[in-house]
């Protein structure tokens, strides 16, 4: 049966599996946006590269839109009070993965997050009975049957079939990107102990909605309106500048009065034209990170 059972009782049946099979597997291998440089479906960064720890004003009774990306800009976000937060990708994985996050958040304390985030998402690709001893292999398991009780069983149907396809294809995919320079965990607020031990409190609180939907057909969604708005790394990976101006004009209509649309980037020379037209209609504010070469911008509506 090995670590992650496919038996887990929480699919109607066999055949639900195996098509949760069929998807991963294609997602490992999708295709790219004509829009964007992202996939539907496609490899995941682990970290945020976004210094969301310079984010410190408070939001709380704040609305908020952002990527699911990695799950970080959500846990920022609730860090700083939010309690309603709509997290949007075009990458249909990335969902999976903010809760497996936030799952592991609620289920360690702060020494052992990443210790255990990181050989939870490593671990499986060791997974082989031949070759590792009981010992790891019953602790990989507990580490699992601990986490997975804070997730919903879409989760965890998820993970335990995507477990057991590395297992059985011999780790010829992966979903993570493990070795972007630019990710890192002491971008976030959790990567310091008091405020890990303050967003483990406020976490449970959060009302999120997660959505799969790329930047370009959000304001086609009925989401409402926003208090803060997130758009990092997004405007870089679209193709045309007219794409880059048009998605800021959808981001701007879709902000409450005195709302503010909030870009972080290190490819500033690739936006400053549709950046440069905004600055025109709305007070825009540049300024410079902790992190050298970052920069960020926060577009606020009038």
């Amino acid at each position: 049966m090995g670590i992650f059972s496919k038996n887990n009782g929480h699919a109607n049946n066999m055949s639900d599996i195996e098509k949760l099979e069929e998807y991963l597997k294609n997602g490992l291998n999708g295709e790219i946006s004509k829009l964007t440089n992202y996939a539907q479906r496609g490899v995941l960064h682990v970290y945020t590269n976004d210094p969301l720890c310079d984010e410190n004003e408070s939001l709380e009774k704040k609305r908020v839109l952002t990527p699911t990306s990695t799950g970080d800009h959500i846990l920022c976000a609730a860090y700083q009070g939010s309690t309603d937060i709509v997290a949007f990708d075009i990458n249909q994985f990335s969902k999976f993965l903010a809760r497996l996050k936030i799952a592991t958040l609620m289920c360690y304390e702060y020494d052992q997050f990443e210790y255990n985030y990181n050989i939870l998402l490593h671990g499986y690709r060791s997974i082989n009975v031949e070759m590792i001893d009981k010992i790891n292999i019953e602790r990989l398991s507990r580490m699992w049957n601990s986490i997975r009780k804070f997730l919903s069983k879409e989760d965890i149907v998820f993970w335990e079939t995507y477990f057991n396809i590395i297992r059985k294809e011999e780790n010829k995919y992966t979903l993570f990107d493990f070795h972007n320079p630019l990710q890192n965990i002491c971008f976030n607020h959790y990567n310091d102990r008091k405020k890990y031990e303050e967003l483990k409190k406020k976490i449970v609180n959060v009302n999120i909605n997660y959505i799969d939907c790329d930047v370009i057909t959000l304001p086609n969604r009925n989401l409402g309106t926003f208090d803060v708005i997130n758009a990092s790394n997004i405007l870089e990976c679209m193709h045309t500048r007219k794409m880059q101006t048009n998605t800021l004009n959808n981001l701007h209509s879709m902000l409450n009065e005195n709302g503010r649309v909030i870009i972080y980037s290190n490819m500033l020379y690739m936006v400053q034209d549709g950046l440069a037209k905004h600055q025109k209609l709305y007070n825009a504010e540049m300024t410079e990170t902790s992190i050298p070469l970052v920069s960020r911008i926060c577009y606020t509506k009038k």
